[in-house]
């Protein structure tokens, strides 16, 4: 499946889905950059696909730019029908470590 997914042409891409799972391919390649770009291209299809904002969100923690991730975590935690339970209990964890950072400024 992974390969298909690589192959499918961007052009013929009309939702977030493929984006999407070519970020998570990316990310199991160890490849953060890559899948954060592929995860914006889901966004530029759909802005508010969740798990997108979610998975950007968690990288940025991962590599100490939570802060950078504001404009996700925001979304998420405003929209919470948004996302499943699970994913939604990641979102407040990652919004709450947000807010702390904040009033430690």
């Amino acid at each position: 499946p992974a390969a298909f997914i690589a192959q499918y042409p961007d052009n013929k891409v009309f939702g977030p889905a493929v984006f999407y799972l070519r970020g998570l391919i990316a990310e199991g390649l160890e490849d953060q950059e890559s899948a954060i770009s592929q995860y914006k291209r889901a966004l530029e299809k759909n802005a508010r696909h969740s798990k997108s904002r979610l998975r950007i969100a968690e990288i940025m923690a991962h590599q100490g730019h939570l802060r950078d991730a504001k404009e996700h975590l925001e979304l998420l935690v405003s929209n919470p029908r948004l996302l499943a339970p699970k994913d939604l209990a990641r979102a407040y964890y990652l919004h709450a470590q947000y807010s702390q950072l904040k009033k430690e400024d």
